[in-house]
């Protein structure tokens, strides 16, 4: 079975990476709930950016270290997995 001329298989890193945009978005949200962060308050956001790149005390210190580091891995296996689709599709383009 094909989509697009290429193995379906080839597609499964991009099916993960969406799964994991989701579970980052939920996190996220989950995240601004528990830190009491609104979208439309722009001091907010400096709250969500050390919390996301603070350090590991700050973390501890704001109850939100779950949630941290599960968006960081998400992050991490998404842009993994996109680099690797894209390099199966020249693989398979270099192969025909």
């Amino acid at each position: 079975m094909t989509l697009g001329g290429f193995p379906i298989y080839l597609y499964a890193p991009v099916a993960i990476a969406c799964v994991l945009g989701v579970v980052m978005t939920m996190q996220f949200v989950a995240l601004a709930k528990t830190m009491g962060i609104k979208a439309d308050d722009p001091a907010d956001s400096k709250r969500l950016n050390a919390a996301l790149f603070g350090g590991e005390q700050q973390l501890h210190d704001l109850g939100v270290h779950r949630s941290v580091w599960i968006i960081r891995i998400a992050f991490i296996v998404e842009t993994a997995c996109i680099l690797l689709f894209i390099f199966l599709i020249l693989r398979a383009i270099e192969a025909v």
